[in-house]
Order: C-alpha cells, then structure tokens, then sequence
C-alpha cells in the first residue's frame, strides 16, 4: 500500500472519531503517515468540538439525508483498521462532502430555540419532534383534488391570473366562494382553475408544521368521506404516518432506518395507485429533523471553508491549496 493510501485512511480514522463513531483504534503501525499540518490542526479542532455534541447527532442527521453514507460509517467502523481497503480510506473525504452539502440545508430546517452558550454546531437538547416535509403535502393535495367528495367541499378565491368580468361576478357577495355554490358549471369552474383565475382556499398549507394532522382532520369531519375508498385510505394512511413520526425519534438508528424505508414503500405505492409523481425530495428527506442547527459562527464557517480547501487539493474542486500527501 502506497504513503497515500496511509494517509487518507487516517484522516478517515480521524473524521469519523470527530463526527462521533465509535472506530476501532487500530494499531500504531496503521497511522505511521501522518495528516499534512494544517489538516491535522483543522480535525483537531474538530474533535474538540465533540464534548459539544451528542454523539448520536451526526448520525440523526445521517438518518435524514444519506442511510447510504451512515450504513457504511458503521460497517468500517466495525473492522479492524488494517482491514480497511482502498474505498474506505476515501470516507473521510465523502463525509466532508456531505457536510458541505448539508450545512446550508441544517440551518434552514431548524426550528428549535436560539443557540446558548458555547454551543457551536448542533443543538445539544434534541427535541423529540421530527416534521414531515411538506414537498409531501403536493403531492396528497394533488391526489385528493382529483376526488369530488374532497375539492367539492371546498371554497375558492379569485386567482393569480388576472380576473375578467366573468370571475368578478362569482365574487360578487365576498371574497372567498363554495365550490357547490358558484353560479357557473363545476366544468366551468375546473377550467378556471386550471387557467389560474380561480384558487382553492385549501384545509392546510405547506409552511404549517402540523400540516398533517390538520388534513387527517379535514378529512375526518368530511361531509360523504367515510364511503369514498380515496379518502379513507388517505386519512388511513395520514394516520399511520403521523403514528411512525412520532416514535421515530425514540428508535435505535436501524430499526428508525427501517421505518423511514417503510414509510417510503408506503408513499410510493399510494402515489403510484393513484397515479401520480412523489415528490422530488430525496426519500430519506421526506422526515426533517426540528433540532439540529448548524450555528453561523466564525469558527465553523473557518472550519469548513478549510476541509474545502483540502478536497478541493484531491478532486481539483473547491479549492486551491492542499498537500501532495494525499494526491494520486
């Protein structure tokens, strides 16, 4: 084995020892090439940080953007080190990739308190509440709206496309309208809609949290819903998935990584039974996590920008600087 494949393996030994996995330390003659100075400074400083965190943080991060990555975290990191072969040297660098991804992304998603303290990465105290992605209410909503029993007890308000004389006069009396009470066809009314004059005033909307469970709701109390098969098997399925949110975040990773492939196997057969497209989210994003934030400090803005820099010396993107150590 060539200094290079030494090298990148221990600083794949060292980032997954930062991110907070459990590896086999090996023996002294599996790290005798040592990281270039200004990366063994930059893992140092992370691995300072990992008093900071939960241990099991990156992790539930994992959980939520890449089983892949996170099924192969743990499968190195119960071999030996000398076992490790030639793709398992180059983790380190793919999960530094995946922070550089991630991180605008985790800042995005947080929905918990303000940082506190010395707190520098990711929240301490994990809330136990995962949120469904609302790409997923779309995609319901566009399967619902094609039922009768479902888009005829709805009302509808004057859309984005300029109104002619014709959609004024529907809102003659108020601003909204029942669908079963406008004064033209329902055929009239669905062309409207699909030329943008007319809008659904909807049970719910995608930057509502509890999205869920207030259209599990609706469609509880709906007028003729507990005999259209739609929207029993809809609210059926809403309420199953609201069950496998709530004790996600009390399972152990690989019985929570099966119930999120369940949930996927779930979703993908209702869409495709009725006939439409799931959200383009990555599955494994359709559950977001509300308690991990990424701070916007100096410190791991420097650190990154910094781990950057030295991929950027191995695959000749996002840097410029690096050492010949770990090129080849």
């Amino acid at each position: 084995m060539t200094e290079t494949f030494f090298a990148r393996r221990h600083f794949t030994h060292q980032v997954l020892g930062a991110v907070g996995f459990d590896c086999s330390a090996g023996n002294a003659g599996d790290f005798e090439v040592a990281l270039p100075d200004g990366l063994e400074k930059i893992v140092a400083s992370l691995m300072q940080q990992v008093a900071l965190l939960r241990l099991s943080s990156i992790e539930r991060l994992l959980l939520h953007s890449n089983h892949s990555l996170l099924r192969t975290c743990w499968e190195v990191c119960q071999l030996p080190v000398a076992n490790w072969l030639e793709n398992t040297a180059e983790l380190g660098w793919d999960i530094v990739d995946w922070w550089i991804e991630q991180a605008p992304k985790m800042v995005q998603l947080d929905t918990a308190a303000e940082l506190e303290n010395d707190e520098l990465w990711f929240l301490q105290k994990t809330s136990e509440k995962v949120r469904i992605h609302p790409a997923l209410l779309t995609s319901f909503l566009e399967v619902l709206l094609d039922c009768p029993v479902f888009y005829s007890s709805l009302s509808v308000a004057q859309g984005v496309t300029p109104a002619d004389v014709e959609v004024e006069q529907l809102f003659a009396h108020g601003p909204q309208v029942r669908w079963k009470e406008l004064s033209c066809s329902p055929e009239k009314a669905t062309e409207l809609v699909r030329a943008g004059k007319l809008r659904w005033i909807l049970p719910t909307t995608a930057s509502d949290p509890s999205w869920a469970s207030k259209l599990y709701q609706y469609l509880g109390f709906l007028e003729g819903g507990s005999r259209e098969p739609l929207i029993t098997e809809t609210a059926f399925l809403l309420q199953w998935l609201r069950t496998a949110v709530r004790t996600l975040p009390f399972q152990e990773l690989p019985v929570a990584i099966e119930t999120m492939e369940e949930i996927e196997r779930q979703l993908k057969a209702y869409f495709e039974r009725n006939q439409k497209v799931p959200p383009t989210v990555k599955t494994e994003e359709w559950l977001l996590p509300n308690s991990f934030k990424i701070a916007e400090n100096d410190l791991f803005l420097k650190l990154l920008n910094e781990l950057r820099v030295f991929r950027g010396a191995i695959t000749g993107k996002g840097g410029t600087q690096g050492n010949d150590q770990f090129k080849g």
